[in-house]
Parts: C-alpha cells; sequence; structure tokens
C-alpha cells in the first residue's frame, strides 16, 4: 500500500496469505504453469472479495504468454521493468543476473515469469536442502545457458561464489540493513572478479519497500557519522542545547539537483544561508548518493528514436520473437 492508501503489487493483498515461505515448494511444484496458477488463485479471491465484475479480468488460456504477462504487469512497474531487464540483458546481451528480494513470494514471482518466458532461473529459496541449493548455484556459475539466480536477503546473501561469468546484480527488495546490502553485493564482487559489477536498484517512488531503504539509511546515520572524516568543533554549551547538529562540524554543504557541492563553489556561493544543509541532512544526503544515479523509466518510454537511425544500426526484433511466444 502507497503513502496514499493506493494498493499495488498485482493485487498482491487478495493473495498473501496464500503465497509464504513454507507453500514456496508446493508452488514450485506446479511448474511449468506457476504464473498461470498464480493468476487464477487471484482471480478467485477477488471474486470472493465481492469486487466489481467490471474490475475482475478474463482468464486466459494458459498458453496464452502475452495475456498472462498483461495482467500480472498490470499495476506493478516493477514486474514491467523486470521484463526490460531481462529482455535487455539475458535474452539479447546473454549475460546472467542476480535479483535480490526480500519476501519469497516475490522471489517466486520472478521464477515463475522466467518459467512463462522459457528462461531458466534458480529461485535459492527457504525450502531447499543443502543439495538443492548446491545444485541451483553450481548450475548458475557453471553453464552459461542458465543465467539467472533469485536470492533473497535472509538466505543466500552470505557465502556464496557468485561472480563467475556474472557482474549485473538486480536489488530487486529493499535490503534489511547496510550491511545486509554490502554482503549481497559481495557474492559478485570477490577475488577473481575480472569486471566492474553493476548494481541496479528497482524501485517504486512512495512505496513500503522504498521506506524501508529510508529506514535502513537513516539506522545507518550513527555509523556514517562515526566513518565520516569531520572538523569537530569547540562543544562550548552544545551539549547543553541537545542538537547534535551542533557538536560537529562539515562546512558548508549544499544540495543541487540531487549533487553534493561544498562551499566555496561559484554553483553554490550566491546560495542563501538557510538551504544549507544539517549534518543530518548532509549525512542523509551522502548515505542516498550511494545508491547511485536514477532512471525514470517513464523517461525510456517518451524517449524520441530516430526511426531511420533505428532500421538502420540496429536489428528490430518483435517482443514474441524474443521471448518465443
Amino acid at each position: 500500500m502507497l503513502a496514499n492508501g493506493t494498493l499495488v503489487w498485482n493485487r498482491f493483498h487478495y493473495i498473501g496469505d496464500d503465497i509464504q515461505a513454507s507453500s514456496i515448494k508446493k508452488w514450485k511444484n506446479q511448474s511449468p504453469h506457476i504464473l498461470f496458477r498464480w493468476i487464477c488463485l487471484l482471480r478467485r479471491r477477488m471474486i470472493e472479495a465481492n469486487i466489481k465484475d467490471n474490475e475482475i479480468f478474463e482468464l486466459p488460456n494458459q498458453n496464452d504468454k502475452l495475456s498472462l504477462l498483461m495482467i500480472i504487469c498490470r499495476g506493478s512497474p516493477k514486474i514491467r521493468i523486470t521484463l526490460r531487464i531481462l529482455a535487455e540483458l539475458v535474452v539479447l546481451q546473454k549475460k546472467k543476473v542476480i535479483f535480490w528480494c526480500s519476501l519469497p513470494a516475490n522471489q517466486l514471482l520472478i521464477h515463475a515469469c522466467c518459467e512463462l518466458l522459457n528462461i531458466w532461473s534458480g529461485c535459492y529459496s527457504s525450502e531447499l536442502t543443502r543439495e538443492e541449493r548446491n545444485a541451483v548455484v553450481h548450475a548458475f556459475t557453471e553453464d552459461p545457458e542458465k543465467r539467472v539466480f533469485i536470492g533473497s536477503w535472509h538466505v543466500g546473501s552470505t557465502g556464496l561464489n557468485l561472480q563467475k561469468q556474472c557482474y549485473h546484480c538486480i536489488e530487486w527488495d529493499a535490503p534489511p540493513s547496510i550491511g545486509a546490502m554490502i554482503q549481497a553485493r559481495g557474492r559478485s564482487r570477490r577475488i577473481g572478479q575480472p569486471l566492474a559489477v553493476e548494481n541496479l536498484e528497482v524501485t517504486v517512488e512512495n512505496s513500503f519497500q522504498n521506506r524501508i531503504m529510508r529506514t535502513t539509511i537513516m539506522k545507518s546515520l550513527p555509523g556514517a557519522m562515526a566513518h565520516l572524516t569531520i572538523n569537530v568543533g569547540e562543544v562550548n554549551d552544545s551539549f547543553a542545547t541537545g542538537n547534535d547538529d551542533d557538536d560537529i562540524e562539515i562546512g558548508e554543504w549544499f544540495l543541487v539537483d540531487g549533487e553534493l557541492i561544498q562551499k566555496p563553489d561559484p554553483r553554490v556561493d550566491n546560495l542563501p544561508a538557510n538551504l544549507k544543509l544539517t549534518t543530518t541532512q548532509f549525512l542523509t544526503a551522502l548515505m542516498d548518493s550511494k545508491r547511485g544515479g536514477a532512471l525514470d523509466s517513464d523517461i525510456w518510454e517518451d524517449e524520441k528514436v530516430d526511426d531511420e537511425f533505428l532500421l538502420s544500426d540496429i536489428e528490430v526484433v518483435h517482443p514474441a520473437e524474443i521471448f518465443n511466444f
């Protein structure tokens, strides 16, 4: 649920109680029609909840892949961008990718979409035995045709060696802590990794997962303050004020279009003093900047592409051909 009360996540609130860690194995056993079973359950729960008929979708044939994807993409920008990532990196460029999730249901959803698209995926979830987990890791790291690993922040984010042939990680859900995020990224950024690893964070503004990320950043501020190189000013009576910002002098910093700029700098020299960041604001912005640059998917949709350039320089492939519809 968003902050304004809007319900998203593929109407997941109707079926959340049916898809939990204890039932993941049962769902996997319904292969190769996991996504179809998911949609059937969703439709049945919507009918039981007395949803208006015009808001309930028609159930497509289990082999109608395009219609199934259209239903599951409705209301979920994260799934839409995930399909684009799979098409670009996995199908067209034949790259290996790692997804990190917080909920078993999200692991299952990505796994179901990959299954529908005939893309192998190793769903490293909690119900697997040690032998089954080893088999998933071995297949992903050794077989060049097996390109998708779906892990959990709570299962597999420490101790695994996934760096072989893989240098793309997608943080599909917010990590529970900065430490968990660093550990998970370390599964691919290890000794023997010859290339730079690209980390993508998939997030929706004002969503529950985005709020978790903001909370995680706030929890890490004391540690960031301890590690930051700062000049400690004269204490005087600052402790009496109870204002931590009075205890530490960080200089004059401003946040301009997402960029941290310190005086003296021509870009901020004439800005009013009330726009100067406090210590807490500065550290929050600093931690936020470590998440990397943001790309709005709407920008990609609206981007103007010259048809002549597109047709002359790039082979045009229909999505149905990419995913073998």
